[in-house]
């Protein structure tokens, strides 16, 4: 059976809707280096994750790389779902830290924007306080 990412939730029952585990998932990519975040991807054959559940093909289910293309650790929807749950219940300190950790990555992102288009534009210094101020160019 192929599914979209919408339909994960309904198909196997889960603890979690979608945006809320994409919310929990995200939240946990902010203690992983960049390339080593947990992505969502389509199995391209059946095979057991790292705790034993079963994903089949065509089914989504988190992956994250370990540093090479061939070495990663790859997790069912199930698992994860376990995983954050085990994580984020009860422990507000956690969901606290790693929020603030997603507020610093998107103000660190937003400067390197700022400064990247002050760096290379020749209108930066034209267009950019304008946009600031909530006014288009």
């Amino acid at each position: 059976m192929v599914m979209n990412k919408s339909s994960i939730a309904s198909e196997y029952g889960g603890v979690y809707t979608d945006e809320e585990l994409q919310t929990y998932v995200e939240l946990l990519n902010t203690l992983y280096p960049w390339l080593s975040e947990w992505r969502l991807v389509r199995a391209r054959k059946d095979h057991d994750d790292e705790f034993g559940d079963s994903v089949r093909k065509d089914e989504f289910y988190y992956k994250r790389s370990l540093g090479s293309p061939w070495d990663a650790l790859k997790v069912s929807r199930r698992s994860m779902e376990a995983l954050v749950f085990c994580l984020f219940a009860g422990n507000p300190g956690l969901k606290r830290l790693t929020e603030e950790s997603r507020q610093e990555i998107q103000e660190r992102m937003q400067a390197l924007m700022r400064n990247t288009v002050e760096q290379f534009s020749p209108l930066a210094t034209v267009v950019w306080p304008v946009q600031q101020r909530g006014h288009k160019a």
